[in-house]
């Protein structure tokens, strides 16, 4: 599992994983939800719109949780050409910039 990958959860819910890579050995991965545009009053710098086949998810940034790594069933994808997106909508959960 690398950074920015997209993962499918045991239970079918898909996420992105925001984790560094140097903290692979670690039990835990930090994982932000894809969760459906009904679900979240839309942010756009926020909440990145990704796209699964022809499905439109967004990325809800302000949701990321650790998880157990042996919660991750699969890889399915990876949006790591979106790191300056991403970053972006850390900052503002960090920073509020």
């Amino acid at each position: 599992m690398h950074q920015f990958d997209i993962v499918k959860l045991h239970g079918g819910q898909l996420g992105v994983l925001l984790q560094s890579d140097l903290l692979n050995e670690r039990e835990t991965r930090i994982v932000a939800p894809l969760i459906s545009r009904k679900e979240v009053k839309l942010t756009p710098v926020l909440h990145l719109e990704i796209m699964i086949g022809r499905k439109p998810y967004l990325l809800a940034t302000e949701k990321m949780a650790a998880i157990e790594r042996s919660e991750v069933a699969a890889v399915i994808g990876s949006i790591a050409d979106r790191d300056y997106e991403i970053r972006r909508a850390l900052d503002i959960v960090f920073t509020g910039f």
